[in-house]
């Protein structure tokens, strides 16, 4: 039973320190855009075992990326690639070039974790759509013209009242009456 039990430990500790990796294609524009998380390794309750001071991070073998694990980062950092979107698989590795520690002193150099992403088949190019403004006119003023006011003229009061001859002369009396002087015809 003991040598199963000193198996179980070493399969452990060989497991324990180790970059951990994920990550996610989406469409950026007719492009797919590759996130990749890197994060050291979480099962410790002691931070400066997570350190590590060179991880590199390959796409398919080719070194896309490098970063580091330390408590000023919480231990992760992020690599950002730009493919075509062609609906291929592709391996993310990160992969730990120094000993995990402050001073690389608990070792585990070399240790890696793989990914497998597949890209978006197409990206169609991003559209804009402008909405048209609504724009509402209202229908121009009403403007009533009032008729201008009619104006009644009374007629004038009727001259044509009694005629009368005075001196040779005929003089026709208004209707209304008017005192009339008449004066005597001098000759001379």
């Amino acid at each position: 039973m003991l040598p199963a039990a000193g198996l179980l430990a070493f399969t452990q500790l060989a497991d324990a320190h180790y970059p951990d990796i994920s990550a996610t294609a989406a469409c950026l524009d007719t492009r797919a855009q590759v996130t990749i998380e890197v994060t050291s390794w979480t099962e410790t309750n002691e931070p400066l075992l997570r350190v590590d001071r060179d991880i590199t991070v390959t796409w398919d073998s080719q070194l896309v990326g490098r970063g580091e694990f330390t408590p000023a980062n919480n231990y992760h950092f992020t690599v950002v690639l730009t493919v075509p979107a062609d609906g291929s698989t592709h391996v993310a590795t990160a992969t730990a070039v120094a000993p995990f520690g402050p001073n690389g002193e608990y070792g585990f150099a070399g240790s890696f974790r793989q990914v497998s992403v597949t890209l978006p088949v197409t990206c169609l190019p991003a559209t804009t759509t402008t909405a048209s403004p609504t724009t509402t006119v209202a229908p121009p003023p009403t403007t009533t013209v009032a008729p201008p006011p009619t104006t009644t003229v009374a007629p004038p009061p009727t001259t044509t009242g009694p005629q009368t001859e005075v001196l040779g002369e005929t003089v026709t009396r208004p209707a209304v009456a008017v005192p009339v002087e008449v004066l005597p015809r001098f000759a001379g």
